[in-house]
């Protein structure tokens, strides 16, 4: 309600029926009952898993967050009809190492391996950030995801109050950044801010 969904819904009537949506994060768990059949695709970058798990729990909350059911009474996630496309890239210490986000990245372009098939989702959430908003490295992989009509989320960080605390990828112009909101609608003091210089 925070962010208005049920009036999103209630206004353009969709709810992410046949839309899948990627994550890099720590993996899902598959016992989350609000996240129960909507794994289309896995990958695990870090320890290689050939099932869904998640060590850290946060990968699994920003599924929930994205995509989570009704099994609960209600719907909890923003398109809860969505499907997930879902890599691991970073482990039970909720970090990741550059080397694996990019592979993941890439991995989300064409996640069965065959270019015949247009199975990239819609748009990838990375619940994430590097310090720095001026670092590169990751910027020619977001480029591609536009190329390929893949909307690029990204989490402003956990470094705020101050201005100008917004870290990469979410600082690039390319990018869709996103702050936090505390149980009382306000933007809690960790959240990073703008302005990018």
């Amino acid at each position: 309600a925070a962010t208005r969904v049920p009036a999103a819904w209630a206004a353009f009537g969709v709810r992410g029926g046949g839309v899948r949506v990627g994550t890099i994060d720590t993996g899902v768990d598959p016992a989350a009952r609000a996240l129960a059949g909507k794994v289309v695709a896995w990958r695990d970058f870090v320890g290689g898993g050939a099932t869904p798990y998640d060590d850290n729990v946060h990968g699994t909350d920003t599924a929930g967050t994205m995509a989570g059911g009704a099994e609960g009474g209600a719907p909890i996630g923003v398109a809860p009809e969505a499907r997930l496309v879902v890599a691991r890239a970073m482990g039970a210490d909720g970090v990741g190492a550059g080397s694996a986000l990019l592979a993941a990245a890439q991995w989300m372009t064409d996640p069965d391996g065959d270019p015949a098939t247009a199975d990239q989702p819609a748009v990838v959430n990375n619940s994430w950030a590097a310090t720095d908003p001026n670092d590169t490295w990751f910027r020619p992989m977001i480029r591609r995801w536009l190329e390929l009509g893949i909307v690029p989320v990204f989490a402003a960080g956990n470094t705020g109050p101050g201005a100008g605390t917004i870290g990469s990828p979410a600082g690039y112009p390319e990018a869709l950044a996103v702050g936090a909101l505390d149980q009382s609608d306000a933007v809690p003091s960790f959240s990073g801010r703008g302005p990018i210089t």
